[in-house]
């Protein structure tokens, strides 16, 4: 949201697109607490490498670029750059970086626009976008993170490939703690219908046949709300 984020900045002061490692000490302490009450996960630890070059000093930058290699599927790229190779690599790198970022853009907006289809304990995404597809799982955990999606259920990214259907789950930690596991949930229901998955409790994934789709949701759905009642 280009328009709300260039309003937030004026309301408190500063000017947008400036970097934050342009900000006077003062301006930083006014933005990081005006984002701390939106969003008190903002706000964390930053791991550095102080011997890197600026554009990679930040670990969390530095992932960044190499997930957006990856995304594109530009693995040898990624590689490269891990190992040493900068000028040509991370020109390239940089751009993929710049388009990645503009893909979760495009898809934050549509979920802002569209929103999450309901279940009763679990909700879905589901789209068959080719630029949609590839963010699918990203847009889910921002769009958790920042409550562009109800947050007090697990979401499920739903894309679809050919005849199948590649599913990225995400739920948060609350969740978590009241006895969600979306590693099990999506293993055991996408095995009822032929399919594979599974993951950690809070982030997950399977692949499943798409003529399944409607009954793998309500399974899905039946198993998180069983996960939910008898913690």
């Amino acid at each position: 949201d280009l328009e709300g984020s260039t309003a937030f900045l004026e309301k408190i002061g500063l000017s947008y697109g400036i970097k934050f490692t342009d900000l006077a000490d003062e301006e930083k302490d006014v933005l990081t607490a005006e984002l701390i009450k939106i969003n008190p996960d903002i706000y964390g630890d930053c791991y550095l490498i102080p011997k890197e070059i600026p554009m990679l000093r930040d670990l969390e930058e530095y992932a960044y670029i190499l997930d957006a290699c990856g995304k594109n599927k530009k693995f040898g790229l990624a590689l490269s750059i891990a190992l040493g190779e900068r000028e040509k690599a991370l020109s390239t790198a940089t751009e993929l970086q710049r388009k990645y970022r503009d893909q979760i853009v495009k898809g934050l907006e549509w979920v802002k626009r569209e929103g999450a289809v309901q279940l009763n304990s679990s909700q879905y995404l589901y789209s068959e976008d080719k630029v949609l597809k590839s963010v699918m799982g990203t847009i889910a955990s921002i769009g958790l993170s920042v409550e562009l999606i109800d947050s007090s259920k697990p979401v499920l990214g739903l894309s679809r490939l050919h005849n199948d259907i590649k599913i990225s789950g995400r739920t948060t930690r609350d969740m978590v703690e009241r006895g969600v596991d979306l590693g099990k949930a999506l293993r055991d229901s996408s095995n009822n219908f032929g399919g594979q998955g599974g993951g950690h409790d809070i982030a997950a994934g399977a692949m499943i046949p798409y003529e399944s789709k409607d009954n793998f949701l309500h399974l899905f759905d039946e198993m998180i709300e069983y996960q939910l009642n008898n913690d």
